[in-house]
């Protein structure tokens, strides 16, 4: 398996996409996307700067397995990568909603 941990920040690079259709096209099932999906970015709000939403739905269209975790419930991010290709012959995206700074009250958000 080959996991990529990535903020959702990122996916406003064309790049980024570009590897995900080939990741498609070429049936790599042994390769996870892990979105850390907090809606932050270095310079704000991603959906004020560009909006991804659907943010799954964008996934889904390019061929890929897609789940949407809480990011922050390790069990239930264990279990998920478990049981990897979520579709077999599809990569497979893990959107992990999370919090930026959470528990720590004076960081979060």
């Amino acid at each position: 398996m080959v996991f990529v941990l990535m903020g959702d920040g990122e996916y406003q690079e064309g790049s980024v996409w570009e590897a995900a259709m080939f990741a498609s096209a070429n049936k790599l099932d042994n390769l996870i996307a892990i979105v850390d999906t907090n809606s932050l970015q270095a310079i704000g709000k991603t959906g004020d700067i560009i909006s991804m939403e659907p943010f799954t739905d964008k996934w889904k269209s390019f061929g890929w397995g897609v789940c949407e975790v809480d990011g922050h419930d390790c069990g239930t991010l264990s279990n998920t990568l478990t049981n990897i290709p979520i579709k077999p012959g599809t990569p497979t995206a893990v959107i992990a909603l999370t919090v930026k700074g959470k528990g720590v009250s004076y960081m979060e958000k």
